[in-house]
C-alpha cells in the first residue's frame, strides 16, 4: 500500500490499481480498504480502483481529533495530493456518510458520481423515518449504552457488532471478522460512533444533482431495504438497486453481482473526456 501525509502530518494509507474511471472505495465502521478486495480484484480490469484506509483504520495513523467531519476533510486530500480527476466515490455503511460529508463540505463538482450502499442519511431512530440503524430499532438510550459497553469492554462490543452484521457468514469467517474489528482501538471507535450518530444528511439530499446508484441487500439486518428506496426518491438523479439473499455484508457477499452493478451504472451514466 501507499500512503499520502495529511495537513495535520496524518499518514493515510490507500491502494491504487487499474486505469479508467477512477473509483474510491471508503469502508465502514471499524473496517478497512481491504473490504473492497473482491471488488477491487473485478472491477480493476476496467477500472482505476482506489482503497482507503480511514484515519484511525487498518494502517493509516490516528489522531486525538476523529469524525465523520474528519474523514471527508481526509478524503478530500486524497484526491488532491493523487490529483484525481472526477472520481466516483462509492461508500459502503458508514463510508455513505463519509460520501455524504464530503459533498456537504466540497461540493460536487468534483466529483462524477456517488454509490450508497447499504447506508443512511441519518442513523438516529426518528419517528417515520425508515433509514434508521437495526431496521428502525436503534434508539438513543440503545446508543448511550453501546459508547458505554465500547469504552469498557470494547472486545464485546466487536463480537456483537459482527456477529449481528453478518449472520450467514461461516464461524471462521465471523472470527476473522471479529478480530478485524476488536483490533481498532476502542476510544477511537468510540469517537466515530458518536459523530456518526450525531449526523442527519437528508437536508442536502435534493440538492445531490450527481448520478447516484443507492444500493441494499433485501435480507439486511443494519438497514430496512425501503429506505434505500426512499433515498433513492429523494435525490435530483437517484436510482435504486437491491441485491437479493445479501445482508449487509453484500460487498463481500455478492461482489459480482454488486460489480456488475457498480460497472454498468458507472458505464451508462458517466461520460469523462
Amino acid at each position: 500500500m501507499a500512503y499520502i501525509l495529511t495537513s495535520d502530518n496524518i499518514k493515510i494509507e490507500y491502494s491504487s490499481r487499474g486505469e479508467g474511471t477512477p473509483i474510491i472505495f471508503i469502508h465502514g465502521f471499524g473496517g478497512e480498504g481491504s473490504s473492497f478486495r473482491v471488488l477491487d480484484k473485478i472491477l480493476s480490469k476496467s477500472f482505476n480502483t482506489i482503497e482507503v484506509d480511514l484515519r484511525g483504520h487498518g494502517r493509516s495513523d490516528t489522531s486525538s481529533e476523529i469524525s465523520i467531519d474528519v474523514f471527508a476533510s481526509d478524503l478530500n486530500e486524497l484526491i488532491e495530493k493523487l490529483d484525481i480527476k472526477k472520481p466516483v466515490l462509492a461508500g459502503w455503511s458508514m463510508g455513505g456518510a463519509v460520501v455524504m460529508e464530503y459533498i456537504k463540505q466540497f461540493g460536487q463538482k468534483d466529483i462524477s458520481a456517488l454509490v450508497l450502499i447499504e447506508t443512511s442519511p441519518m442513523v438516529m431512530e426518528e419517528k417515520g423515518w425508515k433509514g434508521t440503524l437495526l431496521r428502525g430499532e436503534y434508539t438513543k438510550e440503545q446508543f448511550i449504552r453501546d459508547i458505554k459497553i465500547m469504552e469498557l469492554d470494547w472486545m464485546s462490543f466487536a463480537e456483537s457488532f459482527v456477529r449481528e452484521m453478518s449472520p450467514k457468514l461461516d464461524e471462521n469467517s465471523l472470527k476473522l471478522a471479529i478480530e478485524r474489528v476488536s483490533g481498532n482501538r476502542p476510544e477511537v471507535m468510540s469517537s466515530v460512533w458518536e459523530s456518526l450518530m450525531s449526523k442527519d444528511y437528508r437536508s442536502i439530499l435534493p440538492s445531490i444533482e450527481l448520478p447516484t446508484m443507492v444500493i441494499n441487500g433485501s435480507d439486511s439486518t443494519f438497514y430496512d431495504p425501503d429506505s434505500g428506496k426512499d433515498i433513492a426518491s429523494i435525490l435530483g438523479n437517484g436510482e435504486y438497486k437491491i441485491i437479493k439473499d445479501a445482508g449487509h455484508l453484500v460487498v463481500m457477499e455478492k461482489p459480482a453481482e454488486l460489480s456488475r452493478l457498480i460497472s454498468e451504472f458507472i458505464n451508462n451514466k458517466i461520460h469523462i473526456s
